[in-house]
């Protein structure tokens, strides 16, 4: 993959920048004429997007290496991360330097005004057709990398912004950050991404407000992650937020939280908060008034179960299991109604995590008997086991020295 993107940029640096050899040897740069001195709009598109795929995020994570040939014109090749080189295709689709898209007049209104045209505005017509997504493709590259990239994720919301022909900043962007500084457990930067958002008059989505509850809950701070799933308002309360996204002038930015319907991502993630601290009696709470809601899924029960597991209550995770166990033809256990429940096409069971995080429970809590009955009642209700599981029951073997 790498090596293909290298080519493709290659070819894109001969067409802007020919070389030329002069009598003594050394290698010169010259342009082409006009127009072959500049690629189409829909290549540096295609560019952009395979450099922040996700194989080439993946690399980048893994090596953070310097691996995409810079287009800059020099003797020899200069290395750049796949992040920097997809920004500076940004940089170009945002100036229209070395772009080429299609000039021709849309009505009569353009021809009667070609005697005002000139360089400026010919660039500018070569400047309204950016994309949101460009944006945030880049953004979530350098979000997808180590915490001190960071800076160059602010460099993009940053040339958004400046663009007068981009689009404004969207929850999506902001979504992204807050994914990020979560994820390094930075309570500071959260907090100044929500305060940001609200200076810019963003209207918050439902995929914000989940990216804000799991950045809290990764943050270690639950109790705010309470607070702000309580500022939801109840049901048939009606917005006033235009389908732009822009914030109507009679609803102040700091409350539009309180406009969002929680989905079931937001249950379970404030589940996932609660299942890490061991609050099985809040989590019993707000799982039952998903199962009410009709918003109970698989994940569901899994976090469930890690949450009576952390609370070392594990007969309510065995009845939580029995009840809500999805079995193999796609239907639900005793108890479960939700129609959002559905049976992954995947190699593992949707419960499987579940019945591990007992099976692990019970192994580290000295009760070998019922961990290997857990895996004969896995066996029983069609939940096959995982590399985690038999890792799992494995340690708990070696630990009451039943080795052979």
């Amino acid at each position: 993959q790498i090596h293909r993107i290298n080519m493709g940029m290659e070819a894109i640096q001969l067409q802007l920048h020919t070389k030329k050899i002069s009598v003594s040897e050394s290698i010169h740069f010259v342009a082409l004429p006009p127009p072959y001195n500049s690629i189409p709009r829909g290549t540096w598109l295609r560019a952009l997007r395979a450099l922040t795929s996700r194989e080439i995020g993946n690399i980048s994570v893994a090596f953070n290496s310097r691996s995409i040939r810079s287009l800059v014109p020099s003797e020899r090749p200069v290395w750049i991360t796949p992040s920097d080189a997809a920004f500076r295709i940004l940089q170009r689709l945002v100036t229209g330097v070395g772009v080429r898209t299609n000039n021709k007049s849309k009505n009569n209104t353009n021809r009667n005004n070609s005697r005002s045209r000139n360089t400026s505005g010919n660039t500018k017509q070569q400047l309204q057709y950016l994309d949101e997504r460009d944006f945030n493709m880049v953004l979530h590259s350098y979000a997808s990398l180590t915490q001190n990239q960071m800076h160059a994720a602010h460099r993009v919301m940053a040339l958004q912004e400046r663009t007068p022909h981009a689009p404004p900043l969207s929850p999506v962007a902001y979504s992204i950050l807050l994914k990020a500084y979560g994820r390094w457990r930075d309570t500071k930067n959260v907090e100044m991404s929500v305060i940001h958002a609200q200076r810019n008059g963003v209207a918050p989505d439902i995929v914000m407000m989940n990216s804000l509850l799991d950045a809290y809950i990764n943050c270690g701070l639950l109790d705010r992650a309470r607070d702000l799933f309580r500022s939801m308002r109840p049901k048939g309360v009606k917005t006033r937020v235009d389908l732009s996204g822009s914030v109507a002038q009679t609803v102040k930015t700091e409350d539009l939280w309180s406009l969002l319907r929680p989905n079931t991502r937001t249950y379970n993630t404030l589940l996932k908060g609660m299942a890490e601290v061991g609050d099985i009696d809040g989590a019993l709470d707000l799982a039952m008034e998903m199962k009410q809601t009709g918003l109970w899924d698989e994940i569901t029960t899994n976090t469930l179960v890690k949450a009576a597991v952390t609370a070392l209550e594990f007969e309510i995770a065995e009845d939580i299991l029995t009840n809500h166990t999805v079995t193999v033809n796609g239907e639900r256990g005793v108890g479960a109604n939700s129609q959002n429940s559905r049976v992954r096409k995947s190699r593992d069971h949707p419960n499987v995590e579940a019945y591990t995080e007992l099976l692990d429970g019970y192994a580290k809590s000295s009760q070998l008997e019922k961990a290997v009955g857990v895996m004969q009642l896995m066996q029983k209700r069609g939940v096959e086991p995982n590399e985690y599981t038999y890792t799992c029951m494995v340690g708990a073997l070696a630990r009451n020295n039943k080795t052979r």
